[in-house]
């Protein structure tokens, strides 16, 4: 069985023994886990159940129904964790947070900040909680303002104000550890040269997780600018960091076009789909920011 055939007959399942809800597919690029799921939830609940179809595959029609029966059973918590995300949208502001929204996303009825002079849009969550390794979260989306009581574009402003706030964003010489993200030997040697120069910086928060999206905040790129001493290219290696080059450093070695290229390379070959930022590069003079045309 394929595992779409499997889709359609959860789908089918779930419809049955969950009339109260509404059941959506939604694509990997839609999801936290990066994979394909059915959605169940409904238009009153800012909370939702999420259910990946490929964690069973090879399952038969009576898995399925099992399966589905299973879910049905846990219908429950989506109430539940309804009413823990609306208590705290509605109770705490501070609880929102900004972050990158990953390349390609679909922002079709979700609030965001498009950062002038990129292709990079930051969007917001509400945190419920969080540890060292994993946290609990939810995307804000237009369906919720009501809950909020505020438009979109306010709560974008408070998820900005809150991240910049607490973030702790950080702008240091680059580490040993990303040289081993460089799989092309030639790559690796100059990133081992500017190392040494000090002409390769890091710039993301002190958790290292959504850190690129210092790129909306000028303190922190003029920051960058102070240190590095000249106007820099930005080039966006994920969506947990940037990284930044002085133009002087790079001109003799690697052409805009090279730099363009070598992004996109990366991308395609050290980063997880769901992480990926950009494609493009970027230039900051020390007051603007604009994408670099190869």
């Amino acid at each position: 069985m394929t595992i779409e055939t499997l889709t359609r007959k959860l789908h089918h399942e779930l419809s049955a023994l969950l009339p109260d809800f509404e059941i959506t597919e939604k694509s990997a690029a839609e999801t936290p886990k990066g994979k394909a799921c059915l959605c169940i939830g409904r238009a009153d609940l800012p909370a939702a159940m999420m259910i990946y179809p490929s964690d069973y595959a090879g399952a038969s029609d009576a898995d399925i129904r099992r399966i589905a029966a299973s879910v049905a059973e846990q219908s429950g918590s989506v109430y539940e964790m309804s009413e823990i995300v609306a208590g705290s949208a509605l109770s705490d502001s501070e609880k929102l947070d900004a972050f990158p929204a990953w390349k390609g996303m679909d922002l079709t009825g979700i609030p965001h900040y498009t950062v002038p002079g990129t292709d990079i849009s930051l969007i917001a969550r509400v945190v419920l909680g969080n540890s060292k390794t994993a946290e609990m979260s939810y995307l804000v989306t237009d369906a919720q303002m009501e809950m909020f009581h505020d438009t979109g574009e306010e709560v974008l402003r408070k998820a900005m104000k809150n991240t910049f706030a607490r973030a702790g964003f950080t702008v240091t010489p680059l580490s040993e550890k990303f040289m081993e993200l460089c799989a092309e030997e030639d790559l690796a040697e100059m990133i081992r040269e500017a190392e040494s120069q000090q002409t390769l910086w890091l710039i993301t928060n002190r958790r290292s997780y959504n850190g690129a999206a210092a790129i909306a905040f000028p303190e922190v790129l003029r920051e960058a600018y102070r240190k590095i001493g000249e106007r820099y290219y930005i080039l966006p290696s994920s969506r947990h960091e940037l990284l930044a080059a002085g133009v002087s450093c790079t001109a003799d070695s690697m052409t805009e076009k090279d730099l363009t290229d070598l992004v996109r390379h990366v991308n395609e070959t050290q980063v997880e789909e769901r992480d990926r930022l950009s494609d493009s590069v970027f230039c900051f003079d020390g007051e603007k920011l604009c994408m670099v045309t190869p």
